[in-house]
This record gives C-alpha cells, structure tokens and sequence, in this order.
C-alpha cells in the first residue's frame, strides 16, 4: 500500500486513505444512485472492506487489481493459493 500511494495509485473513489472522509463516500454513493435513476440505466455498487476478510476476497478481481499496480504474478499466486487453501478454526472454553 505504501508503494501504491508513493505512485499516486490509489483511485479518488478509495475513501479509506489518509485525509479520506467518510462523508465523501456516502455523498458520492447517492449521487451515482440518483444519476442511474435519472437517466433510467441499470447499474450496481459494490462496496467491501476486506481488512480482516482476506477469506471473503474476491480473487479474480484483486489479481487483476494488484497486476495493475506491478506486483510480480507468483506473489500473487502465492497469495490466492494460499488464502484459498485456508481453514478456520474455533476454540471455545466449553
């Protein structure tokens, strides 16, 4: 992520950035909302916050995403085979 905000990577609609508000995302979401209701256009949003849900990542999309930003392929692979072959587990006291 330094890397990505070094190069000016980051995209203005990551609101999740230093100096980002939250304010900015909700306006922005319900400004495209109105605007696909106006002009009567199909469309939909997807908003996800994967800090802690690495299992849940969509991997595709954030291989594609993090080719873009020069990572090396086998890190990526790494990264997915390794996320993708995980098991949780649950220890309770009982």
């Amino acid at each position: 992520m330094e890397n990505a905000r070094d190069c000016q990577q980051i995209p203005e609609d990551q609101y999740a950035r230093k100096g980002g508000k939250s304010i900015d995302a909700a306006l922005h979401k319900v400004l495209t909302l109105d605007q696909m209701r106006l002009l009567r256009r199909p469309g939909i949003g997807f908003t996800s916050d994967l800090m802690n849900y690495y299992d849940r990542m969509l991997h595709a999309s954030g291989a594609l995403a993090m080719r873009t930003l020069g990572v090396p392929g086998q890190a990526i692979e790494c990264m997915s085979s390794t996320v993708q072959k995980m098991r949780n587990h649950i220890r309770t006291a009982y």
